[in-house]
């Protein structure tokens, strides 16, 4: 097992991203399991999650299968970032932070 931490810079958002490349494993199923924990470093949302933390697993064949096509955390991370960042809810959650609260 091989835990490796990240730090990724993406829209003047720091995020830490913890990939653990052997999670599990079952050999009667053939899988492989990798986990991704993703956490924003200052409070706020994340396009993926209200709660700026996500934990994500993955499986595959074997250990390199589980993370095709990116072949990194950090490039999966940032693809999906990338996309989720698309959505109504997360352009929704920015224009909020850029409006002056009273309460």
């Amino acid at each position: 097992m091989t835990i490796t931490t990240y730090t990724l810079e993406w829209e003047g958002i720091t995020i830490d991203i913890e990939h653990n490349d052997y999670w599990s494993d079952f050999p009667d199923l053939e899988l492989y399991v990798h986990h991704i924990a993703i956490k924003r470093r200052d409070e706020g949302q994340l396009p993926m999650t209200n709660t700026g933390y996500i934990s994500h697993f993955m499986t595959g064949k074997d250990k390199m299968d589980a993370m095709e096509p990116y072949g990194t955390a950090i490039n999966l991370v940032q693809a999906w970032l990338d996309e989720t960042s698309q959505s109504k809810s997360w352009k929704a959650y920015l224009e909020s932070q850029q409006q002056l609260t009273l309460f």
